[in-house]
Protein backbone atom coordinates (compact mmCIF):
# COMPACT_ATOMS: atom_id res chain seq x y z
CA UNK A 1 0.00 0.00 0.00
CA UNK A 2 2.92 2.13 0.91
CA UNK A 3 4.57 1.66 -2.60
CA UNK A 4 1.46 2.50 -4.47
CA UNK A 5 1.12 5.74 -2.58
CA UNK A 6 4.64 6.46 -3.51
CA UNK A 7 4.39 5.61 -7.07
CA UNK A 8 1.27 8.18 -7.13
CA UNK A 9 2.96 11.14 -5.55
CA UNK A 10 6.35 10.42 -7.67
CA UNK A 11 3.90 10.57 -10.87
CA UNK A 12 2.39 13.36 -9.91
CA UNK A 13 5.11 14.93 -9.67
CA UNK A 14 6.88 14.07 -12.48
CA UNK A 15 3.95 14.85 -14.19
CA UNK A 16 3.66 18.35 -12.95
CA UNK A 17 7.49 18.97 -13.45
CA UNK A 18 6.76 18.20 -17.07
CA UNK A 19 4.30 20.20 -17.69
CA UNK A 20 5.38 23.41 -16.51
CA UNK A 21 8.68 22.84 -18.60
CA UNK A 22 6.34 22.16 -21.65
CA UNK A 23 4.16 25.28 -20.47
CA UNK A 24 7.16 27.51 -20.35
CA UNK A 25 8.61 25.88 -23.63
CA UNK A 26 5.70 26.74 -25.68
CA UNK A 27 3.71 29.26 -24.05
CA UNK A 28 2.82 32.13 -26.90
CA UNK A 29 3.74 34.74 -24.83
CA UNK A 30 6.75 35.97 -22.30
CA UNK A 31 5.74 36.37 -19.09
CA UNK A 32 5.80 39.96 -19.19
CA UNK A 33 3.97 40.03 -21.80
CA UNK A 34 1.44 37.50 -19.99
CA UNK A 35 1.38 40.02 -16.79
CA UNK A 36 0.49 42.80 -19.10
CA UNK A 37 -2.37 41.41 -20.85
CA UNK A 38 -3.89 40.09 -17.89
CA UNK A 39 -3.72 43.59 -16.40
CA UNK A 40 -5.37 45.28 -19.07
CA UNK A 41 -7.98 42.10 -18.87
CA UNK A 42 -8.66 42.84 -14.86
CA UNK A 43 -8.93 46.56 -15.74
CA UNK A 44 -11.44 45.75 -18.53
CA UNK A 45 -13.47 43.74 -16.52
CA UNK A 46 -15.78 46.05 -14.94
CA UNK A 47 -16.63 47.77 -18.30
CA UNK A 48 -17.18 43.69 -19.91
CA UNK A 49 -19.52 42.61 -17.27
CA UNK A 50 -21.38 46.16 -17.65
CA UNK A 51 -21.50 44.91 -21.02
CA UNK A 52 -22.65 41.80 -20.61
CA UNK A 53 -25.04 42.76 -18.28
CA UNK A 54 -26.51 44.98 -20.56
CA UNK A 55 -26.99 42.08 -23.29
CA UNK A 56 -28.40 40.12 -20.55
CA UNK A 57 -31.14 42.85 -19.90
CA UNK A 58 -32.07 43.35 -23.65
CA UNK A 59 -32.17 39.46 -24.00
CA UNK A 60 -34.88 39.46 -21.22
CA UNK A 61 -36.72 42.15 -22.70
CA UNK A 62 -36.88 40.53 -25.79
CA UNK A 63 -37.91 37.30 -24.24
CA UNK A 64 -40.84 39.01 -22.11
CA UNK A 65 -41.52 40.48 -25.65
CA UNK A 66 -42.33 37.74 -27.58
CA UNK A 67 -43.56 35.56 -24.50
CA UNK A 68 -46.44 38.90 -24.34
CA UNK A 69 -47.04 38.13 -28.14
CA UNK A 70 -47.26 34.68 -27.81
CA UNK A 71 -49.79 34.82 -25.01
CA UNK A 72 -51.91 37.19 -26.69
CA UNK A 73 -52.16 35.13 -29.94
CA UNK A 74 -53.04 32.23 -28.15
CA UNK A 75 -55.58 33.99 -26.19
CA UNK A 76 -57.07 35.15 -29.31
CA UNK A 77 -56.80 31.97 -30.74
CA UNK A 78 -58.61 30.13 -27.74
CA UNK A 79 -61.14 32.80 -28.28
CA UNK A 80 -61.83 32.06 -32.22
CA UNK A 81 -62.32 28.52 -31.42
CA UNK A 82 -64.26 28.03 -28.74
CA UNK A 83 -66.41 31.02 -30.15
CA UNK A 84 -67.05 28.71 -33.48
CA UNK A 85 -67.93 26.13 -31.27
CA UNK A 86 -70.20 28.25 -29.72
CA UNK A 87 -71.71 28.69 -32.75
CA UNK A 88 -71.75 25.45 -33.92
CA UNK A 89 -69.83 26.79 -36.93
CA UNK A 90 -67.40 24.25 -37.46
CA UNK A 91 -65.07 24.55 -40.58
Amino acid sequence: MANDSGKFWGGLFLGSGIGVALGLLLAPRSGKETRQLLKQSAANLPANVQAAQKNIDEAVQRLQEAIAVGQEASRRLRYELTSDNRNGDRT
